[in-house]
């Protein structure tokens, strides 16, 4: 038997995985995210709750939860996939420091074809993360193509 498919939006599915305020659900249905009907009133007022809140409430899947300790590690990971360089050298020193988030992309800005690759390895590992996670709830995962992608 195969598993249903979710199609996702890999822009949407980064930012409620990363957002450390909000509970963001996903409608099955449509791969969208929405919120819990009274979360959806708070956020957007009631004029607008009914756009954040799924058709079916008893239907919605949790979005992952990747923690700053997971991108702190992706980091790491990233650093050490340029070995070698300055870049790594620094992004490595970066991390290290106070504000290691801030300073992490500060150093990125001096190594623009890094910098480059640092957003298309966190873009991959982010949807390998969601992959993985819905994969054990009973899904397949499709992404819909975003802007400038093949």
């Amino acid at each position: 038997m195969s598993m249903p498919v979710l199609t996702l939006d890999p822009e949407d599915i980064k930012m409620a995985m990363s957002d450390q305020n909000t509970e963001w659900l996903l409608d099955p249905a449509t791969g969208k995210l929405c919120l819990d009907p009274e979360d959806a009133a708070f956020a957007f007022g009631h004029d607008d709750a009914e756009l954040w809140t799924p058709a079916d409430p008893e239907q919605v899947l949790p979005i992952p939860h990747f923690a700053s300790s997971d991108g702190y590690q992706l980091m790491q990971q990233f650093a050490l996939e340029v070995a070698g360089s300055e870049a790594s050298e620094r992004l490595q020193y970066a991390l290290r420091m106070r504000k290691p988030f801030r300073r992490f992309k500060d150093t990125l800005i001096d190594f623009p074809d890094d910098e480059r690759r640092w957003f298309q390895f966190e873009a991959d590992e982010i949807k390998r993360f969601a992959e993985n996670f819905y994969e054990d709830e009973g899904y397949a995962v499709r992404w819909t193509e975003t802007p400038g992608e093949p």
